[in-house]
């Protein structure tokens, strides 16, 4: 997500907040990257009281330079509904330039890059390439080796793998 990041909106106005006497600086995620306008992100928690949900995915429209009077220091645009940032939104923001495909089910998108690791074998299945090959609207490139694309159609769901002792435990009650 930050190499995306660098590549489109490096130059974009960073999000500031308040911190104590230090006065305004600038917001980084969980995982190191600065906020940007522009950026695309997801949110990682729920936040009822902003109507916003893990999973959701918007854009930074607005970046303002002083904290507003609801408290705001940007606008975020999900669904088509202006949402106002606050330090209490922030901390839920990550970049969502590039997802896992868990996170992308239920979203489309016009075009999509799939991308299957070579270390990431031993968790893809049939349902996963599904999932993830859905997502796209109009335009898909997958990008991985060719064998492991087939392994993963080959294979089948894996869910028929799962091995448990639930079943020996319920009878044993």
């Amino acid at each position: 997500g930050k190499l995306i990041q660098a590549t489109f909106d490096q130059s974009s106005p960073e999000i500031h907040h308040p911190f104590r006497s230090w006065g305004m600086v600038p917001w980084v995620t969980p995982t190191g990257a600065k906020l940007r306008l522009g950026d695309r992100v997801i949110v990682t928690q729920n936040n009822y009281d902003a109507d916003i949900r893990n999973g959701d995915i918007g854009t930074i429209t607005a970046v303002y330079s002083e904290v507003q009077e609801d408290q705001s220091l940007g606008e975020l645009m999900i669904d088509g509904r202006p949402l106002p940032i606050t330090i209490d939104i922030l901390p839920t923001l990550e970049l969502g330039y590039a997802i896992t495909i868990h996170k992308s089910q239920g979203s489309q998108w016009d075009t999509c890059i799939l991308v299957l690791p070579p270390y990431a074998e031993h968790m893809i299945d049939q349902t996963l390439i599904y999932t993830g090959v859905t997502r796209t609207v109009n335009n898909l490139v997958i990008l991985g080796d060719s064998a492991l694309l087939r392994k993963a159609v080959e294979r089948g769901p894996s869910n028929d793998e799962r091995k448990t002792d639930l079943a020996a435990k319920l009878a044993a009650n």
